[in-house]
């Protein structure tokens, strides 16, 4: 990672930022929807760029292109389809040629909304997409088991997220699927 350049859409609390930061990347821009993170991001890292930018609605501006796109947890809460068009159209666009985008969903066997908030999109639909935008698939690996899951009260959620985190970690070392999982793709910009 030493040297790259990277672009984090919905770096919220600065996560990934700060990872991207001890592996001594050249350039961090952070893009979110939210100005209060951008603005505290801002303050954490003086030497990367942060924009207050809904990659869904509005094009990324002033960004040279990037070596990665990492894009974590954001794609499947955009729920309407011409709007996840066009911020995978974003992603693509800001992105280098034979640079990599990192992306999460269940990527199952059809689209499915679980929450108003959320469109697991299935992986014909995916891929379909990302042909349109010249990425190319390298690798799909399950990430989280449990932790995205709503099945106690959260004040019980709170005490017990240590030991969910532990089992997920077994999980994913395991490679396990269970079709619902959230899972991470990586791919190529050709």
């Amino acid at each position: 990672m030493e040297g790259k350049s990277i672009c984090d859409i919905g770096c919220g609390t600065g996560v990934f930022v700060d990872y991207y930061y001890k592996k001594r990347v050249r350039q961090v821009i952070g893009l979110d929807i939210a100005p209060v993170s951008i603005q505290h991001l801002r303050g954490l890292f003086p030497t990367f760029n942060f924009c207050v930018v809904d990659v869904s609605k509005e094009p990324i501006r002033h960004v040279d292109k990037v070596d990665v796109v990492n894009a974590f947890d954001i794609f499947y809460h955009i729920t309407e389809n011409d709007l996840f068009e066009y911020a995978l159209n974003n992603t693509s666009g800001i992105l280098k040629a034979g640079g990599i985008a990192f992306m999460t969903d269940v990527f199952g066997r059809k689209d499915s909304s679980p929450a108003r908030h959320v469109r697991f999109r299935g992986w014909q639909t995916w891929n379909k997409a990302l042909a349109k935008n010249n990425l190319h698939v390298l690798d799909i690996a399950p990430i989280y088991y449990l932790m995205n899951r709503v099945f106690a009260p959260p004040f019980l959620l709170n005490k017990i997220s240590q030991l969910l985190y532990r089992l997920d970690r077994a999980l994913s070392e395991r490679s396990l699927s269970n079709g619902m999982n959230i899972k991470l793709l990586l791919a190529r910009k050709e």
